[in-house]
């Protein structure tokens, strides 16, 4: 879903970069001779600063698409009025339509398949961003993707055929998606499944350098580990599977990804008890407890795939798996 997320941006920014720059008369005008003014949002000439009437037209390679497109942009007193994008053999390709209380600001995109069949809406709030998507998948099939923006954060519910299916609440920084802080499921009936992360309640946690007894070599090895205590919260016990992940980093590198079974169906966590689990990082080892003074390691935890939170493993040495 990550990489889906991440897919979804780069084809945004794709289609909004040659929708947003420039294209009524049948004047031809070439696309290097203008530019918006960013004080007025007009399309000027840049060598006399008129506002720019006529239709602008350039070739281009897109994303996915073997021949090359045309890109036709139409201008009336220097607004952006249409804005199309053709495949080689004239049929369109992507449509923009336009915010008339907002000069120069596209509101819609639709994208056409070389058959002509419509497959995919967008449509954009007054900053520009991204809050409806629909695709569709043949006559049978639609999903839609709905983006509510609130300060730092954007909350994507997709839905096929008319009923929600997963919903992601994202964290954002500048503009763009940076981290899933959240992933919510949906059941058949359109119902949202709690997830695990919300059924427990972190007790504690602790982190350092496990020490373990190394036979062969016949000296102790240390690895970084975290440790979490967790309670049940809801009113039942837990009968699903619940997993703890836990990427290690050591001064900006990956050193690997780890986990561990908290619950399972057939040892369920009872309503109200606390279990613990620990996660160690058995690809790195240090060999005295000197050594991991220096040591500089951080790591990110998930449960079941849901960010918890990032900690820094601590410099000590850790003689039990266990929070005593």
């Amino acid at each position: 879903m990550k990489a889906n997320v991440i897919y979804w941006l780069i084809g945004l920014g794709i289609i909004l970069s040659f929708l947003m720059p420039s294209c009524n008369s049948s004047r031809k005008i070439d696309p290097n001779a203008i530019m918006m003014d960013t004080i007025t949002n007009y399309y000027v000439f840049k060598e006399n600063g008129e506002k720019v009437t006529g239709i602008v037209e350039e070739k281009s390679k897109m994303y996915g698409i073997q021949d090359s497109v045309t890109l036709r942009r139409v201008f009336k007193e220097g607004i952006l009025i249409e804005s199309n994008v053709f495949y080689a053999d004239g049929k369109v390709y992507l449509k923009g339509y336009f915010d008339p209380q907002k000069i120069n600001f596209i509101n819609k995109m639709e994208q056409f398949t070389p058959e002509g069949d419509l497959v995919l809406v967008e449509e954009y709030d007054l900053l520009g961003r991204n809050v409806k998507r629909i695709r569709y998948y043949g006559s049978d099939s639609t999903e839609i993707s709905l983006s509510n923006y609130t300060n730092n954060t954007v909350t994507i519910t997709s839905y096929k055929n008319n009923l929600p299916r997963v919903e992601l609440v994202c964290a954002m920084q500048d503009g763009f998606i940076v981290k899933v802080n959240k992933t919510y499921s949906f059941d058949k009936n359109g119902d949202r499944i709690t997830p695990a992360i919300d059924k427990l309640e972190v007790l504690e946690n602790k982190t350092g350098f496990y020490r373990v007894w190394n036979e062969e070599s016949r000296e102790y090895e240390y690895h970084p580990m975290v440790i979490l205590k967790m309670k049940n919260i809801t009113p039942y016990s837990l009968d699903e599977d619940i997993f703890v992940s836990a990427a290690f980093v050591m001064e900006g590198e990956d050193i690997g990804t780890y986990y561990s079974v908290f619950n399972r169906p057939d040892s369920p966590l009872a309503s109200g008890l606390a279990r613990q689990v620990y996660v160690t990082c058995n690809g790195v080892t240090w060999y005295s407890a000197s050594a991991i003074k220096k040591a500089q390691v951080k790591c990110q935890i998930e449960i079941n795939g849901n960010p918890y939170k990032e900690v820094e493993i601590a410099n000590e040495v850790l003689t039990s798996n266990m929070i005593q």
